[in-house]
Parts: C-alpha cells; structure tokens; sequence
C-alpha cells in the first residue's frame, strides 16, 4: 500500500488515552504512516482516545484535539510531524480536518521526513537541535543521559558545535578556558596538557564517557561539557575539581560536506574534510561520516618541524524503529623533529626564579636527532535500544591504545651545574659561572598503554501522579587499563662518554646541538609495568513535578578498584596489589523561582585508590 493510500483508508484504530510520547508511537504502529515528534518535546501532554474505524488524518485530529500539540503535513509525501502548538511552534500548524477548508493564515508546513516512519529522539543522545547558537539547551555528562541543563542542580558548562567551529580552537584548552574556574595547570615540554578545576590539578579529561588521551586534537569534536565539583558517582577516581567530557562528531541524517584549509605564518598549514549524510541505497537505515585533518604544526623554534594526521570514520545503522548501532573510529598521529623546547629557567638554590634573560626568540636546546612520535586509536560500539515504551538501553564498548615515543636533549635550566663540572669543559678565561651555565641532558622513554571498557545504561520514564520519574541503573566495567613505561639517560657523571658539555648561554657559539651517541648508549633507568581494573554499580532518579518547577537528582554508586602489582623491572621493586571499593552518594535539588531564575543545592563526593588521597567529601 502507498503512503498516499494508507493515510486516505480507514482503519480499526485502538489507542487509549495517555502520554503523547506513547500515543503517538501506538499511532505510528498501527496505521503505518510516517510520523515525525521530537519525543521530549512532545512528552507530557496527553491526548484523547480513539477508538474504532477511522482514517488515518481523521483519527490524528481526534487523538490531538485540545491536547495542545498540532501537525503538518508534507504535500509530497504526506507524512506528518507533531510538536507543541502555540508560541516556539508556528512553524507547525493544525492540518484542516476532512470537510474544513485551510485557513489562510495557516504557515507552511514544516519539513517531514520521508526516510524513517517514526524518529524517537534516544535519552542517550544530546539533542542538538533545541541548541540556540552558542546557547546549548541539554548536557549529557551530569547524569549520563540527555537533560536539560536549567533543570540540572549542579554547575554545568556546555559548549555547542556552533561555538567550536566558530572559535577555530587549536586545541581542548581554547574551549574550557570560557569556563570560569578552569585553567592550564601545565604543559609539558612534549606538549600535552593537564586542565584545573577549581583549584585541583590533573582534572578527569573523558571522551564520549570514557577515558581520554594526552593529546587531544579538536577535529573530531561535536560538543565540549564541563561538571563542576566531586562527581565520582558516575565516573569513578576522579579529583574534587570536576570532569571535562568532549563528544566525538557522529553522523547526520542530511547530507553535508565542508572542507576548510588554514595557513598561516612559520610553516603552519591545516587543512581539514568533513562529510556526512545517509548511505546511498539503505533508505536513510544507514548514515556515515568521516572527518580527515592533516596538518603542518608552525615552527616557532628553531630546526623544529611537525606533522598531525586524523582519520575518523564513523557508521550509524537503524536496525529497525527499536534498535541502533553505531560505530566509529579515530586514529590520531603527531610527529615531531628536533621537539620543541622550554623557556630556560634560572635557578637559585634549587628553586625556579625566573626566565633566562637575552635569548632570542626563536631559541631551542633541542639536539640534532631529537624527535616524538604519538599515535592514538580508539574504537568504539554502541547499541541504543528501545525496550517498550519507556524503557531505554544502552551499551557501549571502548578498546583503544596509545603510544608516545620521544628523545629529547636538553634541561633548559641554568643554576644546576656545580663549578666543577664547568671547569672539566670550559677554561677559567671563559669565566662561565653556574647562573649561565644550561645543564645538558639527553632522555629517551617509550610510553604506551590501553584501554578496554564497557558501559551498560538502562533509563526510564514514568509519570506518576504529579510527578515524572527518571530512573537510571548502569554499570561500568573496565576489563583493564595498562601502562608501560620506559626510559633511559645519559651519564650525569662529568667526563664520562655520555656526559652532554653544557652550554654557556652568553655565548651562541657554544650551542652545539650534536649528540655524538645514539639510544643504546643511555643508561636504563626504569621499565615500569602498571595494570588496573574496576567495576562501577550506580543509579540515579530525576524527580521532577508535573509543572516542572521542582528538579531532585538523587544517586549512589559503588566502585571497586583492583590496582594490580606494579614493577619496575629496572630497579628491581614491585609494589603490590590494593584492592579498594568506595560508596559514593550524591543527591541535589533546584527550585524554579521564576522565569530564568533558579536556584539549587548539592552534596556530592569523589574519591581517589591511593595512599596519598584516599577520600574528599
């Protein structure tokens, strides 16, 4: 039967009276005509009954009517789309009903689709079409699934795709710092990055809900959301700070493709490709993308050069109108000559006191034969199911790895070196003194590590008198998360075959970038192999009244922390394995005072499986 005929012939209809949500996929079910409703838009009003043989246009009207939701309809493909009439919905108007004529001031109908019968927006997505611009409507980091963030009590930060592709962010550091509270702690001489909330360092970076890497590039970034405070109820051994999660870029039910080049001073040039929309021949079941970056990093310092390299693909199936999968992948390259140096610093009494003053810009310790090469790749497989009517799941599986490589020369301090060490290379005439003398040296470490979690969510809701419940159960499971690190030095006794001469930073004609041995020279110094899993159990209820002035958020989860033994096969020692579990409850409430005004409270916790900081209420 065509679509035309189905919505023109009657049918035996039996659809109680209930929750719009519900009403309408009753609907959709047993007519079989395409119908489109944001369901969070549309759930919370409640329609009538119908019941007995009617067609379909007919029987949409009686279940709506004084419901305050209205519908359109395509003239090309006759599907419907259902939204809340009334102001923030004149784009949706009520189709006339058989034998009355359309009003003139009817507006055009809103744009149908005419891929999928019924799009149900899933609780685990974030709904980026109730964005306003810069002004983000929903966060999905405070409670794992897709919540308005005026009704969240708690601080939250969120920060569109809009906002990111306008701000041109270099990197994740260039979004969050429109966070107030948020700052770089540190940026290593490698040149990754650790972020502090509210005053605590090393704050919980997550990508997608899980852990994160040491370089983040924002290609692939859709949305960036920021949680203030303790939070280990959903994401387990954090700080007090707070959790920066970012949302990686999925597919897209139209059509698009931009590609966007950048070039700019010092050898800088990026360019970047971003197309996505639905699979030729699989009827919009089947929707891609794919995000490509390369780029020339800028050379500030003298003899350095780089390179970054991403390639993220990424797949969405609807299975059928109950089930989706998706499945996406990024691998991320960053490769470095001659690795950018410090700013050299002077020390007194082994204390930093300030830069070394007189060099030029450009300046670099860097030996010849430096370098760092890092590789990321994370893949993940998500299922997004309906169970019934209001019953959601979600499952997610991370395996991911990385591993950083580098071999850097140079300490770029001065104030370290004794008079003795100076006087084995330079003679007295020189008159080379430890405030001008930059200590050398030369390391090489290899570092890798990997990643294999799940994540299982099971989310509800409910009406329940004169109050709306939320109920989230979830559980994590980290299969394990290993590091390896190794290392290796040059000889820090002056004279020897390794010993790097230092250099005296009056004098340019002393900066002999050379190193004259190469890597099986250096001194072993460590070979640590550390090794963790885990279990998390959680769940939270949203209450919220019927007139949605009153938000409770309440949770409790229970960790369990299983710290394998940790060697280092260098020095010969292990630490053994610790065993911790931790109960972390939290619970909040915000009272809508008026328009635009709330206000909230929360007590929250985190905690973190070490012997230095075991717990922080």
């Amino acid at each position: 039967m065509t679509l035309a005929a189905a919505v023109a012939a009657p049918q035996a209809l039996k659809i109680p009276a209930g929750d719009a949500a519900r009403s309408l996929r009753q609907f959709a079910r047993q007519t079989g005509v395409q119908l489109v409703f944001p369901a969070e838009e549309v759930r919370g009003f409640r329609t009538n009954e119908v019941n007995g043989r009617l067609e379909p246009r007919s029987a949409l009207d009686m279940l709506l009517r004084g419901s305050g939701l209205s519908f359109a309809e395509d003239p090309s493909t006759g599907a419907f789309v259902v939204r809340p009439a009334g102001p923030g919905a004149a784009d949706v108007a009520a189709v006339p009903g058989p034998g009355r004529p359309p009003s003139a001031a009817t507006p055009a109908p809103a744009p149908a689709s005419t891929e999928e019968p019924v799009v149900v927006l899933s609780p685990f997505e974030i709904q980026t079409r109730a964005d306003r611009g810069y002004r983000p409507a929903n966060s999905i980091s405070a409670t794992r699934v897709s919540a308005p963030i005026n009704v969240l009590p708690m601080n939250v930060s969120a920060f569109t795709e809009e906002f990111i592709n306008d701000l041109k962010p270099y990197d994740l550091y260039d979004v969050v710092k429109w966070t107030p509270g948020v700052h770089q702690d540190n940026v290593s001489p490698q040149g990754w990055a650790r972020y502090a909330v509210r005053g605590f360092t090393a704050a919980s970076i997550q990508r997608n809900g899980f852990g994160s890497f040491r370089f983040i590039d924002t290609t692939n970034i859709a949305r960036v959301e920021v949680v203030k405070g303790p939070y280990s109820l959903l994401y387990g051994q954090i700080n007090p700070g707070g959790v920066i999660n970012y949302v990686t870029k999925r597919p897209e039910a139209r059509a698009a493709a931009t590609v966007s080049a950048s070039v700019g001073t010092d050898g800088y040039d990026r360019i970047v490709a971003d197309a996505t929309g639905p699979v030729p021949g699989t009827h919009g079941a089947l929707l891609a993308r794919a995000v490509v970056m390369t780029e020339s990093v800028q050379q500030f310092q003298e003899g350095y050069s780089g390179h970054k390299n991403m390639l993220a693909p990424s797949l969405q199936w609807k299975v059928n109108e109950r089930v989706a999968l998706a499945l996406d992948y990024e691998r991320f390259e960053r490769n470095e000559d001659m690795l950018t140096s410090g700013v050299p610093l002077i020390y007194v009494n082994g204390m930093a006191t300030g830069p070394y003053p007189g060099l030029p810009w450009d300046f670099s310790y860097a030996g010849v034969g430096d370098y760092q090469d890092f590789v990321s790749e994370a893949l993940t497989l998500e299922l997004d199911a309906r169970l019934g009517e209001d019953l959601h799941l979600r499952a997610a599986w991370l395996d991911s790895d990385w591993d950083m490589e580098w071999r850097a020369t140079g300490q770029g301090a001065t104030g370290l070196i004794s008079q003795a060490a100076i006087d084995a290379y330079y003679p007295p005439s020189a008159g080379l003194t430890p405030r001008d003398a930059m200590i050398r040296r030369n390391r090489w470490e290899h570092q890798w590590g990997d990643e294999r979690s799940l994540q299982v969510d099971l989310t509800g809701d409910y009406a329940l008198g004169a109050v709306r419940l939320k109920p989230l159960l979830g559980l994590k499971r980290s299969f394990e998360t290993a590091q390896r690190s190794q290392q290796r030095n040059n000889s820090t006794v002056p004279g020897s075959a390794t010993y790097i001469r230092p250099w005296d930073l009056r004098d340019p004609s002393t900066w002999d970038r050379a190193v004259p041995f190469g890597r099986d020279a250096l001194v072993p110094v460590a070979d640590i192999d550390a090794s963790s899993a885990g279990t998390s159990l959680y769940g939270v209820l949203s209450v919220a009244s019927r007139d949605e002035r009153l938000h409770v958020l309440a949770g409790y989860a229970r960790h369990a922390v299983d710290n394998h033994a940790t060697t280092d096969s260098v020095a010969g020692t292990s630490m053994p394995a610790v065993e911790r579990s931790e109960d972390v409850p939290q619970v909040g409430a915000l009272w809508r005072v008026a328009r635009g005004v709330s206000v909230f409270g929360t007590y929250s916790e985190s905690f973190l499986a070490n012997p230095t900081l075991l717990r922080v209420d």
